[in-house]
């Protein structure tokens, strides 16, 4: 039996590789002879400390921007009230409890997914169908400006009987 691949092989056996260049190796030799740079972990550390300051500036600019959209509320006064809290000009604002109202509820159905046929008990198989839906209702509060929204996921599965012929 003659293999084709093995006259092929055989020539593969007989190759050695080229020698390199001259010039290539006296470059790796330059290389190799060079000493190793030392570690830069401690340069890239300083290289994040230079993004401090402008990480610091949009926090502050962040808080300022939200202090002006939500000014302080002053405390109401009662009309008439002589106490002494309330001639010393307290600056404690009276809160309370914010109060929301819904404005929108709606269920989403997402998809239903058939899983197969299960056996409920040795001999019933059913199929197993999952349902998957979203729950969303958004809330507003009596100033305006406040909203909530709540997005709850649900999956529901379902086992329906199947007829057995």
């Amino acid at each position: 039996m003659n293999d084709p691949l093995a006259e092929i092989e055989a020539e593969l056996r007989q190759m050695r590789p080229a020698r390199p260049d001259s010039r290539l190796v006296s470059r790796i030799e330059r290389e190799l002879a060079r000493p190793l740079p030392a570690a830069r972990s401690v340069q890239r550390w300083h290289r994040w400390l230079l993004w401090a300051p402008l990480g610091a500036a949009a926090t502050a600019a962040l808080a300022w921007g939200l202090f002006l959209n939500n000014p302080p509320v002053a405390a109401p006064t009662k009309a008439g009230a002589t106490g002494a809290s309330d001639q010393a000009g307290s600056t404690v604002p009276q809160t309370s409890p914010a109060r929301f109202q819904q404005v929108q509820a709606a269920n989403y159905f997402l998809g239903a997914e058939d899983d197969g046929v299960v056996y409920a008990s040795a001999s019933t198989p059913v199929r197993k169908v999952r349902y998957r839906f979203l729950a969303t209702s958004q809330w507003k509060g009596e100033n305006g400006r406040t909203t909530v929204e709540v997005i709850v996921p649900g999956e529901q599965t379902v086992l329906l009987p199947m007829d057995v012929y």
